[in-house]
């Protein structure tokens, strides 16, 4: 899934299937301009609601970016 995230918070993985649990979690920056040094991190791997992640510059401080993730579960 390739999504947006807002610099002012977290958003959730939106995910198409049903899991019990998370195992895994893939998430790579889009590259668009200004991206050099932004990190995904995740904050949770819920399975109902989908993981909730946010994007870190190298400083720590969130900022807006593309994200695409992989989600495995079960």
């Amino acid at each position: 899934a390739e999504f947006s995230v807002a610099a002012s918070g977290t958003v959730r993985v939106p995910i198409t299937k049903t899991y019990r649990s998370i195992d895994a979690l893939v998430l790579t920056v889009s590259h668009i301009p200004n991206t050099n040094g932004h990190t995904g991190v995740y904050l949770d791997l819920n399975a109902t609601l989908g993981p909730s992640v946010q994007v870190l510059d190298s400083g720590g401080t969130r900022v807006a970016s593309a994200l695409s993730a992989i989600v495995k579960g079960h």
